[in-house]
């Protein structure tokens, strides 16, 4: 298996793994609201920081992190548009959960203090820390 083809499948597995935990954060009862929105909005900016990744596996964690959160904010913004279309895909729990909902500036914020949350995050990824180790890039 090649390096290139080893790393992507570390960053679907990291994929998989982030899509449940960042919905399980979002809906759990026992976390305050502020806190299941916060830490939601970060876990929605990993998985385009991964998606992005998968597409472009040589780039910089920060530089990922970066353009996950700007792909986020630019979802969150086109939450204004109100084409008939866009709305029937929000309609829908995929695609209210892909494109969002209703747009808030909190959110704005939160999408840029997981930047450098998320860096981090991706830099452990990256790396092959933790559970990711599954995958060998040395062969």
């Amino acid at each position: 298996m090649s390096v290139t083809t080893a790393h992507r499948l570390r960053l679907l597995a990291a994929i998989a793994l982030v899509i449940p935990l960042g919905y399980a954060l979002r809906v759990t009862p026992t976390l305050p609201e502020w806190s299941r929105n916060f830490l939601g909005n970060i876990a929605y900016c990993l998985l385009w920081s991964l998606m992005v990744a998968v597409l472009v596996p040589k780039l910089p964690a920060l530089r990922l992190a970066i353009i996950g959160s700007g792909l986020v904010v630019l979802i969150e913004f086109s939450q204004l548009i109100e084409f008939d279309w866009l709305n029937d895909l929000r309609s829908h729990r995929l695609g209210s959960l892909i494109l969002g909902s209703g747009f808030t500036w909190i959110d704005q914020l939160e999408y840029l203090l997981a930047a450098p949350i998320n860096s981090v995050i991706l830099q452990s990824v990256l790396a092959r820390h933790w559970l990711l180790r599954c995958f060998d890039c040395r062969t």
